[in-house]
């Protein structure tokens, strides 16, 4: 039962990283150390939450507040972190580093993900199993097809209006799991977090093709 959400994004970063698909800068050989590296932080940043965060963090129905904790929680700490991390220990390029950053994210969050699935959940139950997973496998598509139009921007010197979009879709990014798993724990229907979903899901295939075209 565990398992899908266990193997789900290492797996998937495996998957990619064997494709091998022409990049805008070949940083290959550093994607494993990388990724390596997130898994090692993932540990540490596993450890440190279960001690300083509470088990059942939800005051009250406030879905401003509830969206902050997870926003806080999630995303944004790791998210900061993890650069300075990237930038600290990689010897690549300001633009390798940010095409790598993805990378370093599926080590971290194959480790901290199935940490807050299994600690910060009562009932095991159809999403956090299976649904949480593939929130997060869709925000490090959208994040690594950002990071990957933005430093190619840099190269081909795109306009900037495309630098707007594509850095609101980022944070959009990044809002994503915390808005859906704040939606399911204050008990929004089924169809709300379906529609949440998809929405963002057409977002991130329409990013792609917008980056496929800009780079080919």
């Amino acid at each position: 039962m565990w398992i899908f959400s266990i193997f789900l994004l290492p797996i998937s970063f495996l998957i990619q990283n064997s494709i091998k698909r022409s990049s805008v800068v070949n940083v290959d050989k550093s994607s494993s150390f990388v990724f390596i590296l997130g898994l090692v932080f993932g540990a540490f940043y596993s450890t440190a939450a279960m001690l300083l965060f509470s088990i059942n963090p939800y005051v009250q129905f406030n879905l401003p507040l509830v969206f902050f904790q997870k926003l806080i929680f999630l995303t944004i700490p790791p998210f900061a972190v993890l650069y300075l991390l990237l930038f600290i220990f990689s010897k690549n390029s300001l633009s390798d580093k940010t095409l790598l950053f993805t990378d370093l994210l599926y080590g971290f969050y194959s480790v901290y993900l199935p940490f807050t699935i299994l600690s910060y959940n009562k009932v095991y139950s159809f999403y956090p199993l299976f649904i949480e997973p593939l929130v997060f496998l869709l925000m490090l598509t959208a994040v690594k097809i950002s990071t990957g139009l933005l430093v190619k921007g840099i190269i081909k010197k795109i306009h900037p209006v495309f630098y707007a979009v594509f850095s609101l879709f980022l944070m959009l990014s990044l809002c994503f799991p915390p808005l859906m798993q704040t939606l399911f724990v204050l008990g929004y229907p089924w169809f709300s977090l379906f529609l949440l979903f998809c929405g963002f899901s057409m977002m991130t295939f329409a990013a792609h093709l917008l980056v496929r075209r800009l780079i080919h």
